[in-house]
């Protein structure tokens, strides 16, 4: 089905993945790039960055060190879908936001 948010975006999902969480995927890249830039420090120099992960493909965890000190943490949930690769997506391009942004000397993701 296509939904229009109040924002004006044009949403095509199910109707029963909306009913149980109605959101816009172009606003939730919004509020997500804002989350981001709002949470992640920048990095100073001279320090050693690790980005940490956790392997998930609906909420994923991250946290910060600047050598060896947590300096951020989080998490950024998806917009629901049974579609495994639409949240794989979604988490893709969140992680790009991240990395551009906290610029990582290492990353570090959890073994599953």
């Amino acid at each position: 089905m296509d939904f229009i948010c109040p924002k004006g975006h044009k949403v095509q999902d199910t109707y029963d993945n909306w009913r149980k969480k109605h959101e816009c995927v172009e606003c939730s890249r919004v509020a997500a790039k804002t989350s981001i830039r709002n949470k992640l420090p920048q990095k100073p120099s001279g320090v050693f960055r690790v980005l940490a992960l956790d392997a998930a493909t609906e909420t994923t965890g991250y946290s910060i060190y600047d050598d060896k000190h947590l300096v951020a943490y989080g998490t950024f949930s998806v917009i629901y879908s049974a579609d495994s690769t639409y949240r794989i997506n979604q988490v893709k391009h969140w992680l790009e936001e991240v990395i551009n942004k906290c610029n990582p000397d290492a990353i570090g993701i959890e073994g599953i």
